[in-house]
């Protein structure tokens, strides 16, 4: 949600409850647990795994960016930045346009 996140939580509250609002972001927190699981149970060879984020930038600071996003809470990221997956982080969304054209 990033930036708009005060603006999201504000609307969201005003129409459900704080008590709803918090929910929500259980439940949304559930689901990235769910999912960080579901990975590391695929017990996946992990010299061979390639993550590609959306709209990261290639510039030789992509775990530094993983990393501080991370730390700001999204879980997205702190998935990508988990000890296991993120020495396996490709640069950028073009070298995964580039990989899948090869």
């Amino acid at each position: 949600m990033g930036s708009l996140l005060g603006e999201i939580r504000r609307e969201y509250v005003s129409r459900y409850g704080l008590a709803q609002w918090d929910s929500h972001l259980n439940s949304i927190g559930e689901i990235w647990d769910g999912i960080h699981r579901m990975i590391l149970d695929l017990d996946l060879p992990h010299a061979n795994v390639r993550l590609y984020q959306d709209g990261l930038p290639q510039c030789d600071k992509e775990a530094e960016i993983v990393q501080d996003v991370a730390a700001r809470g999204s879980k997205n990221h702190q998935l990508l930045s988990a000890d296991i997956l993120v020495r396996h982080l490709m640069p950028s969304t073009g070298d995964a346009v580039a990989a899948r054209d090869r």
